[in-house]
C-alpha cells in the first residue's frame, strides 16, 4: 500500500483523501460532542466564546479536525522533500502520520493541539531555511513568536519555545542579538495577548489559569489504560526498528540534512517533555510525539532498501487500527 504513496500527484492526493476517510470512518460515524475540559484559557476563549464550536454539528467539528491532521501530514511531506531529507516528492510521511493519529480518537477532539501542530510545522520550515544564510533576524523573530502563540493556545507547547532556540543553535551559529530577537518574539505574544485580555479585564484570570499548577498535578487520574498502552507498543515496535535505520543511516547523509535530522530529534524529545506537562495524561497529549515519530517511521519506511518489510509494518498499523475501530474489548 505504501508503494502507491512513493509520488506525489493529484491521483495519490485523493487516495490519500479517500485513505484518510476510510481509515477514520469508524470515529466519523461515531462522532462525539468537543468536550472543552483540556483548553487552555485563551483556547477556551477563542473556540468556545468566540467560535463556539460547542454549537457547531458534532459531524462538522469531526472532519474539519480530520482534515487539518490530514493537511498537517501533507505538510510534513512538503517539509521532508523540500529539505532533501527524502529525495523525491512523497506522501509516505502524510499517511504514516494519517495512519498513527487514527488508532487515537482523542486527537480528533484536540482542536488547541492540532492547530498547534500546524504551527510547529511551520516552525520547522522557518528553522530549516535559515541553513547558511547570512541574515535571519525576522526568521529568528517569527519562530519566536510562533512559539509563544503555541503555548497560549496550548500551555504544555510552552517546551518548544525552548527547542526552537535549541533548533536554530543546531542549524546555524547564532549571534547573541539573533537569541535577544528569539525573545522578544516570545515575550511579544504574551504581551500582545496580555494588552488584548487587559482591555476585556481578563487579564487576573488569565495570570491565574496559564501559569497555575492543575489542581490534579499530583493525581493521574486519566493516565493511559491498557488498550492505550497496547497501541503504544504495536507502535513502538515500529518506531524502534525505525531509529535503528535512522542511527545507522544517520553519518551517511550531507551535513546540512544531518542537521535537519538532528532537529528532528530533539523534536521528539521535547514532544516528550510536551506530553508530560499535559495534566491529567491522556491520548490527546501524544499528538505531538507522533508528529515527530511520523518522520523517523516515514525515513525508515522511504530509504529502506527492502520494500517489504516497510509494507508489512504499515499494514500491521493499519491492521491494529481497523480491529481497535471495529471489535468490542469489552465482549
Amino acid at each position: 500500500m505504501l508503494r502507491i504513496f512513493h509520488q506525489s500527484n493529484p491521483l495519490t492526493l485523493l487516495l490519500l483523501i479517500v485513505f484518510t476517510t476510510l481509515i477514520n470512518l469508524k470515529w466519523i460515524i461515531s462522532a462525539e460532542p468537543i468536550t472543552d475540559h483540556h483548553y487552555s484559557f485563551i483556547s477556551n476563549i477563542l473556540f468556545n466564546n468566540w467560535l463556539q464550536i460547542n454549537e457547531w454539528p458534532v459531524i462538522l467539528i469531526t472532519l474539519l479536525n480530520i482534515g487539518f491532521i490530514m493537511i498537517t501530514g501533507i505538510l510534513i511531506s512538503f517539509l521532508l522533500q523540500q529539505f532533501k531529507i527524502i529525495t523525491k516528492a512523497s506522501l509516505i510521511p502524510a499517511v504514516v502520520f494519517i495512519t498513527l493519529c487514527s488508532l487515537f480518537p482523542d486527537f480528533i477532539y484536540g482542536a488547541p493541539e492540532l492547530l498547534c501542530g500546524i504551527l510547529l510545522v511551520f516552525i520547522l520550515f522557518k528553522i530549516f531555511g535559515v541553513y547558511n544564510k547570512t541574515k535571519s533576524d525576522m526568521t529568528y523573530f517569527d519562530v519566536g513568536l510562533l512559539s509563544g502563540f503555541m503555548s497560549l493556545l496550548y500551555f504544555p507547547a510552552i517546551v518548544f519555545c525552548l527547542f526552537g532556540i535549541l533548533s536554530l543553535f543546531r542549524i546555524r551559529s547564532t549571534s547573541f542579538r539573533e537569541f535577544f530577537i528569539y525573545c522578544v518574539g516570545v515575550v511579544l505574544s504574551y504581551f500582545l495577548a496580555a494588552t488584548l485580555l487587559f482591555w476585556f479585564d481578563l487579564l487576573p484570570q488569565f495570570a491565574e489559569s496559564q501559569f497555575g499548577f492543575p489542581e490534579s498535578f499530583n493525581r493521574m487520574e486519566n493516565s493511559f489504560g491498557v488498550i492505550t498502552i497496547v497501541k503504544l507498543s504495536i507502535i513502538g515496535i515500529v518506531f524502534i526498528t525505525s531509529l535503528v535505520f535512522f542511527s545507522n543511516k544517520f553519518s551517511t547523509n550531507l551535513i546540512q540534512v544531518r542537521k535537519y535530522l538532528s532537529a528532528f530529534v530533539y523534536l521528539l524529545i521535547f514532544s516528550t517533555a510536551c506530553m508530560a506537562l499535559n495534566i491529567p495524561l491522556h491520548d490527546g497529549a501524544l499528538y505531538f510525539v507522533f508528529i515527530a515519530a511520523s518522520v523517523f517511521v516515514s525515513y525508515y519506511s522511504y530509504h529502506f532498501k527492502n520494500r517489504l518489510a516497510p509494507e508489512l509494518m504499515f499494514l500491521g498499523l493499519v491492521g491494529t487500527t481497523l480491529i481497535i475501530q471495529y471489535i468490542n474489548f469489552a465482549a
